[in-house]
């Protein structure tokens, strides 16, 4: 067993059964793991955010859809499991390149491991030094995570910010959770190697160190913030992949009445054995990706429009003599964005409470409680609006 350390300089004992945590570390619940990890480090390193805007400064928002019948079968097995395809509401997620980080003028440094072993170690230098890290995991493996126990998610992101040193059990951070959550160090290594999600959801033992930069620059915040929506902006009107950004919303819609056909048959689960129908296993996934999942709620889209009207009201962003300040008129073209936005958002919140409602009512026979044209067509309403949305933003001059 190791023994009982004397709190390092960089850390603090927080209770008498040898529990230590990162000085002046602070946590609260949030929406999306990888959002909330990045503002809990970065008001840490001494940035106050919320995270609505380290969400929109990271401008990974957009949408993705993977489908099989187009000839994506082995991208579709490592993002949706045994569904016959897959749907994101972003683009993009956490690494060394974090805008959120560059603007903010901190420095973020990702490192990944083959050892699971060396990992810990590695970690536990930076614990030591008082230094929290990012990491990710795989959620299926996280024993205080009842709700998503049998659901594998390698890209799940926390915070390691301390350990019990006596009892060999790690102190995470996690999203839904007001409380730091203990996890024995050995579940925690299988979270951190876990390839049972596939290659392209694997968390690789992979951790982000985030500091300050020591020269203390950093852009412009009101700059900062026309670059990342010219980022999402991009991302939308103009991805590089046709299974991105609104194009990739329309063929989303497109597919929706081949339902009956591509959401046919069962699946059995790898882990449990369970046989259970494609089509009720699939809309209660998509429910989740829209509206559960970390998300925010409509996939993302709530989380964004926080983050621009937050933008309209701040300090740094419209008030006066503040570098690259909007102009009245940046600000009402992003205001005039937001009824549309708040239409955008109840369509994606309607559309998957239906899909969830079908499987309630229905079981395996849930397409038949649905209109799938119906249900295209509300999708297509979704594409339509976003488009504006987005070709509206892209105005918006750095």
């Amino acid at each position: 067993m190791v023994q009982p350390i004397k709190s390092p300089p960089g850390l603090e004992k927080r209770s008498k059964n040898e529990e230590y945590m990162v000085k002046g570390f602070i946590h609260q619940t949030g929406a999306h793991c990888e959002s909330k990890s990045l503002q809990d480090v970065l008001n840490w390193v001494g940035f106050p955010v919320s995270e609505p805007m380290v969400f929109g400064f990271d401008a990974t928002l957009g949408f993705t859809f993977i489908d099989s019948s187009l000839g994506s079968q082995g991208m579709v097995q490592n993002f949706g499991g045994g569904m016959p395809f897959f749907i994101g509401g972003k683009q993009g997620t956490i690494t060394a390149q974090s805008l959120a980080c560059r603007v903010l003028g901190s420095i973020c440094e990702e490192q990944t491991f083959t050892s699971a072993d060396r990992a810990w170690a590695v970690a536990k230098t930076y614990l030591e030094k008082g230094q929290p890290l990012v990491i990710l995991v795989d959620m299926y493996y996280l024993p205080y995570h009842s709700t998503y126990h049998q659901i594998h998610f390698g890209r799940h992101a926390v915070v390691l910010a301390g350990w019990i040193p006596d009892r060999d059990v790690a102190l995470v951070a996690d999203v839904e959770f007001a409380e730091a959550q203990e996890i024995p160090l050995a579940d925690l290594k299988q979270a951190r190697r876990s390839t049972s999600g596939g290659k392209y959801m694997a968390p690789r033992n992979t951790h982000f160190a985030i500091t300050r930069r020591p020269d203390g620059k950093h852009p412009p915040l009101a700059a900062g913030a026309k670059l990342a929506i010219q980022q999402v902006v991009k991302n939308m009107l103009a991805a590089s992949m046709n299974y991105h950004g609104i194009s990739a919303l329309e063929h989303f819609a497109t597919s929706i009445p081949r339902w009956g056909e591509t959401l046919g048959g069962t699946i059995k689960d790898s882990d449990t054995g369970k046989v259970q129908s494609v089509a009720a296993t699939t809309l209660e996934t998509l429910f989740g990706y829209i509206e559960e999942y970390g998300t925010g709620g409509a996939a993302f889209r709530k989380l964004y429009r926080s983050f621009l009207l937050e933008l309209c009201d701040h300090p740094e962003v419209t008030g006066s003599n503040v570098p690259k300040a909007w102009s009245p008129d940046d600000v009402r073209l992003v205001q005039g964005v937001i009824p549309i936005l708040d239409k955008d958002v109840a369509g994606w919140t309607d559309f998957a409470k239906q899909l969830k409602q079908a499987v309630d009512d229905g079981g395996a026979d849930c397409l038949a409680e649905l209109q799938l044209e119906d249900l295209a067509t509300q999708v297509r309403q979704i594409a339509t609006w976003e488009r504006e949305i987005f070709t509206r933003l892209s105005k918006l001059k750095i």
